[in-house]
């Protein structure tokens, strides 16, 4: 019997507090995207901007010439109205945050330390209440489970291990409004050598729930996020290791498991690095090759009640690109971005979509059932 948290979603929407970004596009429409960040040690990140519909927009290397990945996220974290796009070195100890208007640096946080090497990842939202989103970091493999919260001048406001001081397979970690109190709340998933997610309060940093989505038994890792699969309120996760390239979704709900599905096909074996966006009509899954170089928008809404088979003939409304270039290998990591309509030709916006799309409302019960190993 393992201890899981419950969920089910209330009438409180993450789109009452719009953060957007702005990047060149054409005009007159609305838009909706994702940013793409290469996670290869062998050279310098790269961030891409692209719309929904696979059309490129902005680019940014981080980090400069220094070697590393980025795990990425965007967020209102200056409060100008303008999600701005947050990295943190994938090897190294740094997050830096750029100004969703121009993509200018204007933060720059070592959570770990300067002499810190496990990488960080890294999520925003704002758990505070401040109207500015927070920066909330994970360490890395190899480090104490470690979070920390930094506020919008770099300040840290939370500093506590999300699991057993013991782990040290790193920790995965997302913000969003999973109470409806219009405060988000922290989530946070193992890395390999475990295979639980939790839920933190924002303000006070108190444990909320756990779910074991693959049983207990299961230690391999965890890439997750939350959104709408076919009109239902969903949580998509992909085991980072020992697994085989799928995306299961469990209803938020009750959260059993609803479908499985492999959107690279099933000769990728790897974890699949997940996010979400809505334009208000469609609801998007972005997926990355953890270990590949492949990316993709996967339009989840539902196609008339029918389960649309994404392993053998993705329906043409859904994209699958290599935006690093068909030769990059080295795993890409993704954060989703919502849409807003474009009010001139040369600019357009982006609103930031986070972990879920409505407030939700948490109770904590023990449940026996399994989860799934491998279904479909």
């Amino acid at each position: 019997m393992s201890n899981q948290f419950v969920v089910s979603f209330a009438a409180a929407s993450m789109a009452a507090i719009p953060a957007q970004a702005a990047v060149n596009t054409d005009h007159g429409h609305k838009v909706a995207g994702a940013a793409f960040a290469t996670l290869s040690d062998a050279s310098p990140a790269q961030i891409k901007l692209y719309d929904a519909g696979g059309s490129f927009h902005a680019s940014l290397q981080p980090f400069g010439d220094l070697k590393g990945g980025a795990w990425v996220a965007a967020g209102d974290v200056n409060g100008d109205g303008r999600a701005d796009i947050v990295a943190g070195h994938a090897s190294g100890p740094l997050v830096l945050a750029f100004d969703g208007n121009g993509l200018k640096q204007h933060l720059k946080i070592e959570p770990f330390g300067g002499d810190y090497k496990g990488g960080i990842f890294v999520a925003a939202g704002d758990v505070n209440g401040d109207g500015f989103a927070d920066i909330v970091t994970g360490a890395g493999q190899g480090s104490e489970p470690l979070v920390r919260v930094f506020d919008h001048k770099g300040s840290i406001t939370h500093s506590f291990d999300a699991f057993d001081e013991g782990f040290k397979g790193g920790v995965r970690v997302a913000a969003g409004d999973v109470t409806g109190d219009g405060v988000a709340e922290l989530i946070v998933g193992t890395g390999p050598g475990g295979g639980e997610l939790k839920i933190f309060d924002g303000r006070s940093g108190r444990g909320i729930g756990s779910f074991d989505p693959f049983g207990s038994d299961f230690k391999g890792g965890l890439f997750f996020t939350a959104g709408q699969f076919q009109g239902s309120d969903a949580l998509f996760v992909s085991k980072a290791t020992e697994g085989d390239g799928s995306v299961f979704v469990f209803d938020l709900a009750n959260l059993d498991h609803k479908i499985s599905f492999t959107p690279f096909g099933a000769d990728y074996k790897g974890g699949v690095t997940l996010g979400f966006t809505t334009d208000g009509t469609s609801n998007t899954l972005i997926v990355g090759e953890a270990e590949g170089g492949r990316a993709g928008f996967i339009n989840v809404s539902g196609r008339g009640g029918a389960s649309p088979s994404f392993d053998a003939n993705p329906p043409s409304t859904d994209i699958f690109f290599s935006p690093f270039g068909d030769d990059y290998l080295g795993g890409i990591s993704v954060a989703g971005l919502g849409p807003v309509t474009v009010p001139e030709p040369a600019t357009w916006m982006m609103m930031l979509a986070g972990f879920g799309t409505a407030g939700v409302t948490i109770r904590r019960r023990l449940r026996s059932k399994g989860r799934p190993a491998n279904a479909s």
